[in-house]
């Protein structure tokens, strides 16, 4: 035995040395352990950092912003309907309401704002194209168009008001009686209606006659289509008859603050001694004649409406209703009538041909005519004055 003990040992360090290679063998060949789903890591564990690194935050990137300097004056007016010097007119009045009160070098400058919402008026499209064109997102878009819009609203005494003083006046009624010879027009009336999204809010009162939801506008304009008065808030149900008598300018005229002549109103509105409509059932000469020129001076509101929407297209329902509600629409119709007078002051927008500075016409039209409280007698007594050949008026002295 003794002879056999090292071959013995030789023997079992042998096997074991086999034994602990086939285990190796056996772990190098084992598939790794499958983590049941109920045991799996969170998503967070997933996130974490590696010890001692920090993640390398994503850049942000700024759109480009588009400014006046990039384009033309021709450009500048097709893309915005105002000139140049008119929109740094607008800017300078209300940069101090949208200019960023932040130094932040990606804060959305004033001038931005403003382009953004004169070429969302001027296109009608909607805030995700204008956005996109004017260099700022959408959600940046619909956060400063309120305060642009309420910005230029409060200054709508600066742009839209009646004549201050009697020369103002003249030029007025020499401008009217130029288009057709009608006499002491201070302005022309009438309402259109501006299309809309269904109200959340008494929707049935928003649908107007024609059948689709709206706002019944009120509008005075002179004879080159400059706008004297706005009211934009009524309902599209509600009649232009009932709309006048709740304004400031019916109070004016029935109580004898507006005098020296009247207003040429359509179809809609009841005759006034300040208020001239068409004779219903013309039976003579005269009547057609002053018809006619009725028809023609009242046409000057029509071209004013037509004016209004062809060059702001938001306004306009077959570009798309206004998706806002009664109270944001109406103040974007008022700042669309603003924009049409700094246009026709900057000479941009259609400017009728009216004015006439004839000493004849000036004779003419000095005096003021005396209404009185009837207004078949006042329309009777223009019909023969200025359209018979016949005169029932006495002229003012001229001498």
């Amino acid at each position: 035995m003794e002879a056999f003990g090292p071959v013995m040992l030789h023997l079992l360090l042998a096997e074991e040395e086999e034994e602990r290679e086939r285990k190796q063998q056996r772990h190098i060949g084992r598939a790794p352990v499958q983590r049941p789903k109920d045991k799996a890591l969170p998503v967070s564990a997933h996130k974490q950092p590696v010890h001692g690194m920090r993640r390398t935050p994503k850049p942000r990137v700024f759109r480009e912003r588009t400014g006046l300097e990039v384009f033309t004056e021709e450009e500048i007016i097709q893309r915005y309907r105002l000139n140049r010097s008119a929109i740094n007119e607008l800017y300078e009045l209300i940069k101090g309401d949208i200019d960023p009160l932040t130094q932040r070098s990606h804060a959305i400058p004033g001038m931005v704002k403003l382009l953004n919402c004169l070429h969302f008026f001027a296109s009608g499209s909607f805030q995700t194209r204008t956005s996109s064109i004017g260099g700022v997102s959408q959600s940046a878009f619909s956060r400063f168009m309120g305060p642009v819009i309420d910005s230029i609203k409060k200054h709508l005494k600066a742009y839209i008001y009646f004549p201050k003083d009697k020369a103002g006046w003249q030029r007025v009624k020499r401008g009217f009686y130029r288009i057709a010879g009608m006499p002491h027009v201070m302005g022309v009336l009438d309402c259109m209606h501006i299309a809309l999204s269904p109200p959340h809010e008494r929707e049935e009162l928003y649908r107007n006659s024609k059948g689709f939801h709206s706002v019944n506008v009120q509008v005075i304009c002179d004879c080159k289509g400059k706008i004297l008065s706005i009211y934009s808030a009524f309902p599209g149900s509600s009649q232009d008859s009932v709309i006048l008598k709740q304004t400031s300018v019916y109070e004016a005229f029935e109580n004898g603050k507006l005098t020296g002549g009247w207003l040429i109103g359509g179809p809609g509105y009841t005759c006034q001694p300040w208020l001239l409509t068409a004779v219903a059932n013309p039976t003579t000469t005269a009547e057609d004649s002053f018809n006619e020129a009725h028809a023609r001076t009242h046409s000057v509101i029509e071209r004013t409406f037509s004016s209004l929407k062809s060059q702001f297209k938001c306004l306009d329902k077959p570009g798309g209703v206004l998706q806002y509600n009664p109270t944001r629409v109406a103040d974007i119709i008022v700042v669309c009538c603003i924009l049409h007078n700094i246009g026709i002051k900057h000479n941009v927008l259609e400017n009728f041909a009216c004015e006439a500075d004839d000493d004849e016409l000036e004779a003419l039209l000095s005096g003021e005519p005396e209404l009185g409280d009837n207004s078949l007698a006042v329309h009777s007594r223009i019909i023969k004055d200025y359209f018979s050949g016949q005169s029932s008026w006495s002229q003012p002295d001229t001498g």
